[in-house]
């Protein structure tokens, strides 16, 4: 059988991308700072426990270690809530 492509339109439809590609100026790279929380976060939590274990009241310490993670999660939250992959249906 015949191809569903004609020359003349693959060849267009290849001068039309290269002339897309050529026309979008690179975007200059930046890491996306919000994904390096779990970085500072990882540490941070177990580092609160024992650094404040004995320098101040039990409750205390579960106030600021209980904080600091409600804070991380809710940070997780966020950033999943701004990210399209995730699967919420929203219309930005």
């Amino acid at each position: 059988g015949r191809s569903a492509f004609r020359g003349s339109e693959v060849t267009r439809t290849q001068e039309t991308l290269a002339a897309q590609m050529a026309s979008e100026q690179p975007r200059k790279r930046e890491p996306n700072w919000s994904l390096f929380a779990p970085l500072l976060y990882a540490p941070l939590l177990p580092l609160l426990r024992i650094s404040l274990n004995g320098r101040v009241p039990a409750r205390t310490r579960d106030a600021v270690f209980v904080s600091a993670a409600l804070t991380a999660l809710a940070h997780a939250g966020y950033v999943m809530s701004r990210d399209s992959t995730m699967g919420a249906s929203s219309t930005r």
